[in-house]
């Protein structure tokens, strides 16, 4: 039997015989590690920075429950959503519960057995429904507080409501930030005579009457005794607060911010100003969100304050601090306008009066608070910059919701003609190449 050049040739076995051993190679190679590559453009099939940052916080073993019936598309899609999480985190198990043999367990955790995710860590449970990185990562990080957080909005004088509904209310805020475990309460001073003791934050946002005597005393008394707080302030407010200005040694800069710049980002309205401009701060060092803000008033620091200031965002160098928009032409003066850029919020820090208090104190003052409000909490990156704040003056410094990520939009718009050329092409044009190909073939092969 003689070899032909189209046969199987030695060389050619040879060949072949490589790529076998080379495809057994990989394959045992996998069996020993477990290596993962995301070459989606957007990333959607791998953990976000915020998202390995908690399993990251998390010490210890952790376990998730999935209850569902094997082989639904809830529990396929509810483990391929955690195999993510676990292939992070090497000590994270998983389990598959079938609704139909414990059906006492369900009822003991007042569940359906429609996809459930139950996690435990360290004795503490969290219940998930919604298969996505947002909603079990919050989960995770509610599990890794020990303990419910309290923010207490100063209430009594006018300020934004963390229970409202309006525009200028902080309802949605502080709703948002209850699925990671923060709870939002009025502080009316009037009648506690003091601040909670279990106050993790204070909020001052916007008060529009000036605070009794006694209700002053009790905010002073909270800041020296080592209190958080967050100040929501307002250019030329109606209770400027000049004595918490000087406690924190914080000084409004007189006008309100205008940016030329928006016009060009199709806002038409020139006390709007879009920060992208952020400082290498813990809280903002990988904060990449634009934030909108409206009515802005910037900020300086008093040169004898003893706390310890650190600029988190500043307007563009185009901006400047309007003093006199009565005519609502914005044009920049300087005999009375302050040039850019100019910060528009600080982080303050110092020790705790009480040296066996553990941690610092912390503050953040903001010279707006509509970016927080029920109107602008949807526009860019406010809401993620609201929570990390809360969480950074709440000592959680690694507690940070995860946004839910979309997939990149790939909507083409068409217009009538395109859309019409392409239904040509595809009902007529490529079954006649088709046609016109089948032809060719048919002439060729009678030919010879």
């Amino acid at each position: 039997m003689r070899l032909t050049a189209t046969g199987l040739t030695p060389r050619r076995m040879l060949a072949f015989l490589g790529c076998v051993l080379v495809s057994v190679g990989f394959a045992l190679l996998s069996l020993q590690f477990d290596y993962r590559w995301d070459m989606t453009e957007d990333h959607r099939v791998s953990l976000s920075v915020p998202a390995r940052s908690v399993l990251a916080a998390m010490d210890g073993p952790v376990s998730a429950t999935v209850y569902a019936t094997p082989g639904q598309r809830r529990a396929r899609s509810a483990l391929a959503l955690l195999e993510q999480f676990s292939a992070e985190k090497a000590d994270l198990t998983i389990d598959l519960v079938d609704p139909n043999a414990a059906p006492a367990e369900l009822r003991e955790r007042g569940l359906d057995g429609n996809g459930e995710i139950v996690l435990h860590f360290q004795g503490r449970t969290q219940t998930v429904a919604d298969h996505s990185e947002s909603a079990v990562a919050n989960a995770m990080a509610r599990l890794l507080r020990d303990g419910q957080r309290w923010v207490g909005g100063l209430s009594g004088h006018g300020e934004r409501s963390f229970g409202g509904s309006a525009n200028h209310d902080l309802g949605e805020f502080a709703t948002r930030l209850g699925t990671l475990g923060v709870e939002f309460s009025a502080v009316n001073l009037a009648a506690t005579g003091k601040v909670p003791a279990n106050t993790a934050v204070l909020v001052i946002a916007s008060p529009q009457v000036a605070l009794l005597p006694a209700e002053r005393k009790a905010v002073e008394d909270y800041v020296a005794e080592g209190g958080n707080l967050l100040w929501l302030k307002e250019p030329e407010a109606t209770v400027p607060l000049d004595w918490l200005d000087a406690e924190l040694g914080i000084e409004p800069i007189a006008g309100t911010i205008v940016d030329p710049n928006m016009p060009l980002m199709g806002i038409d309205q020139p006390t709007i100003v879009v920060v992208s401009d952020y400082l290498q701060h813990r809280l903002t060092r990988d904060f990449e969100l634009l934030s909108v803000l409206a009515e802005v008033t910037a900020l300086a620091v008093l040169p004898d304050s003893n706390w310890e200031a650190a600029p988190l965002a500043t307007t563009s160098d185009q901006a400047w601090s309007d003093t006199d928009l009565s005519s609502g032409v914005a044009s920049f003066d300087a005999a009375v306008d302050t040039p850019g850029p100019l910060v528009v919020a600080f982080a303050l820090e110092r020790p705790r009066a009480d040296p066996q208090t553990r941690g610092r104190q912390r503050v953040v003052v903001i010279g707006d608070g509509d970016f927080l409000s029920n109107s602008y909490l949807g526009n860019g990156g406010n809401y993620e910059l609201g929570a990390i704040i809360i969480s950074w003056l709440s000592s959680d410094d690694t507690l940070i919701d995860v946004p839910v990520r979309e997939a990149t939009d790939r909507i083409v718009m068409l217009s009538r003609e395109d859309a019409a050329l392409i239904g040509f092409v595809v009902l007529f044009g490529v079954p006649g190449v088709l046609a016109f190909t089948g032809a060719v073939m048919w002439w060729r092969r009678c030919r010879y």
